[in-house]
């Protein structure tokens, strides 16, 4: 299977024009300007910057914009703005405080096409707010750092992005892909991403996946070729 230069811009595109409209266009607009790498934004990796009005406000609308289903507490996307008028002043001082603790995951068994269960963890929509309003804040610092080469969850990049880039790899000639990806997984118990109240929240959260299935993907698109 060939993937061509539009398809593989489709989603970005798409991911793009959603924002156009945004009432906080401006931060969504640094962000974007952080994933192109054209600026370095200087933004505090600190709570107080996480729980800006204006970082909020961007993360709640990106929430409602995905959707989902609720998670262990049964609260919906549609019931999550007026949950906030009544409890946010208590989740802001737990956050500030670095006492706010995340919900358990819901985890929903998906059956697989080709058979199989595949596992799927949904958070409470109001740990997702929160997780988004941490993730555009690390976007805006991280960001310009990334290497061009990486696809993986970042703004404006996509899986057929990735995959036309393999294609030209292979078709340029070259014929070798680094298999042990595990070995990259040490940096996930020293790296440190800022004050504690921070770095506990995101620590429960995230939790580092060898992902092999990109090797896998080239070594079939040589074989195809």
């Amino acid at each position: 299977m060939m993937i061509d230069d539009a398809q593989a811009q489709e989603t970005a595109a798409m991911a793009r024009g959603s924002e156009q409209n945004s009432p906080v266009l401006r931060y969504g607009a640094e962000i974007d300007a952080a994933a192109s790498g054209r600026t370095k934004t200087e933004v505090p990796l600190t709570m107080d910057a996480v729980i800006t009005r204006e970082n909020l406000m961007l993360a709640y609308q990106r929430v409602v914009e995905n959707k989902g289903a609720a998670g262990i507490d049964n609260l919906s996307v549609s019931e999550l703005k007026p949950w906030l008028k009544a409890h946010w002043p208590s989740v802001r001082a737990a956050l500030i405080a670095g006492r706010y603790l995340p919900r358990r995951i819901r985890k929903v068994d998906i059956p697989k096409p080709n058979g199989g269960i595949r596992t799927l963890g949904i958070p409470a929509v109001v740990d997702r707010l929160i997780q988004q309003a941490i993730a555009q804040v690390l976007t805006l610092k991280v960001e310009p750092g990334f290497s061009i080469s990486s696809y993986g969850f970042r703004p404006h990049r996509n899986a057929w992005q990735a995959v036309r880039q393999a294609q030209q790899y292979i078709q340029s000639g070259k014929r070798w892909a680094y298999e042990h990806l595990a070995r990259l997984g040490g940096w996930k118990d020293t790296k440190r991403t800022g004050r504690a109240s921070v770095k506990v929240l995101w620590e429960g959260w995230f939790k580092l996946q060898t992902i092999l299935e990109g090797y896998d993907l080239a070594r079939a698109l040589e074989a195809d070729l």
